[in-house]
């Protein structure tokens, strides 16, 4: 209905005598259909990021002479780092996995990986070739996950402190806690076990307990062209899909924020967080004298040049 040959879009086009576009049965429309998933995702998980950082901080900026520019790129984007980085590991990690969108939007001529894994189950039933593909992505989704624990660790507002805050308070339920936290692991992570334990298996077949572990099926993945293909067009997709769903998610989430619009107390509601307005007035626990120096600290540190109009 909007991206086909006649859809909304190209309609438009036409009415205005331009050129209608291919936008389905390839790449492009795949990674519209992503964008268009993740981006909600993006926006929800940046909100509370933006939320946190105290006005005042932006306020003093300004006072200072800052443009609007200078404040965002000095003072918003730094400390709303830690969640940026977390929200573009889970985008990159959701784009290399997505299936629906390469059959649907792709027409069958855009192959990603997790397409070809439903192929190699179903329809030639060779669990241990997907397994092995499965294993690959899930190492490159852990790796996502360990850049972003270096990275977060590494920028201010960071976990490592927030961490050291939640050791020091009691918690009467440890061991009720404890007991939830591990049936929750095992159920997760037993699918993990049996994809690593089909992955590295010998026979096409899983047998307990397992025999010595082969390396077969990887060489058979990196043996196949096609294999290899989807491969790279699932990272391509996903290293396009993420910046492009940072560049839209980031204005977007702190515009909600700090702006007043049309049905914001309804949006509040919906997402669960406090009016922006209330936070100018309870929220910021530093004085004024106090965000102006570590603002005007964090300006000098980064750019000389910033106050400088």
């Amino acid at each position: 209905m909007l991206l086909g040959n006649r859809g909304l879009l190209n309609q438009i086009l036409a009415a205005v005598g331009l050129p209608p576009l291919q936008l389905v049965h390839n790449k492009v429309g795949v990674v519209i259909g992503v964008v268009h998933f993740l981006l909600p995702f993006f926006v929800l998980a940046l909100l509370g990021t933006i939320k946190n950082i105290p006005v005042a901080l932006e306020d003093v900026a300004r006072n200072l002479g800052a443009a609007g520019w200078r404040v965002f790129v000095h003072v918003t984007l730094p400390l709303s780092l830690p969640g940026l980085i977390t929200t573009c590991s889970l985008t990159f990690v959701g784009a290399l996995s997505a299936f629906l969108f390469p059959e649907l939007l792709g027409g069958g001529r855009t192959h990603m990986a997790a397409t070809i894994i439903y192929q190699r189950i179903v329809t030639n039933y060779n669990v241990p070739e997907a397994a092995a593909m499965a294993a690959l992505f899930l190492l490159l989704s852990w790796g996502c996950w360990a850049a972003w624990a270096c990275s977060s660790s590494a920028c201010p507002g960071g976990t490592p402190s927030a961490r050291a805050t939640l050791r020091e308070r009691p918690r009467p339920y440890a061991a009720i806690t404890a007991v939830i936290a591990g049936a929750v692991m095992i159920f997760v992570l037993l699918p993990v076990v049996f994809i690593v334990l089909y992955a590295f298996n010998q026979g096409a077949y899983l047998t307990l307990p397992p025999k010595a572990p082969t390396l077969r099926w990887f060489e058979s993945f990196f043996a196949s062209r096609r294999f290899v293909a989807a491969l790279w067009s699932s990272l391509g997709i996903a290293g396009v899909v993420t910046p492009v769903a940072t560049l839209v998610a980031v204005p977007t989430a702190r515009a909600l924020v700090r702006h007043d619009f049309p049905g914001k107390a309804t949006f509040n509601a919906i997402s669960a967080r406090a009016p922006d307005r209330a936070r100018r007035h309870h929220g910021d626990r530093f004085p004024e004298p106090v965000l102006a120096h570590a603002y005007r600290e964090r300006v000098l540190a980064v750019d000389h040049r910033a106050l400088v109009l």
